[in-house]
């Protein structure tokens, strides 16, 4: 299946987002889902954490280097380092 097929199948209809992030996984580092604002996100967890963070925002993407965040993976909750690339333009419900 690929990772459209995977958000759509996992993430489609009303879904309370009560961390920064509600994610599953999609590979071993790569985790898709959404954000608290129901924005469509694709998660990357850092190979690298102790370099410093940097944001770029444009107004339909965001893409965040090695931010500290909190997510709900499997129903627990996880405090990590990593990449983040958020869709602005879209929505999820």
């Amino acid at each position: 299946m690929n990772i459209v097929d995977t958000f759509q199948k996992n993430f489609l209809g009303e879904i309370d987002c009560t961390h920064d992030f509600t994610l599953m996984e999609y590979t071993a580092n790569i985790l898709i889902g959404i954000d608290r604002s129901s924005n469509i996100c694709a998660v990357i967890r850092s190979s690298n954490p102790p370099r410093f963070p940097i944001k770029h925002k444009t107004q339909k993407m965001s893409i965040e280097c090695n931010m500290k965040v909190r997510y709900e993976l499997n129903g627990k909750s996880y405090n990590d380092i990593v990449h983040v690339i958020r869709c602005l333009s879209c929505k999820c419900q």
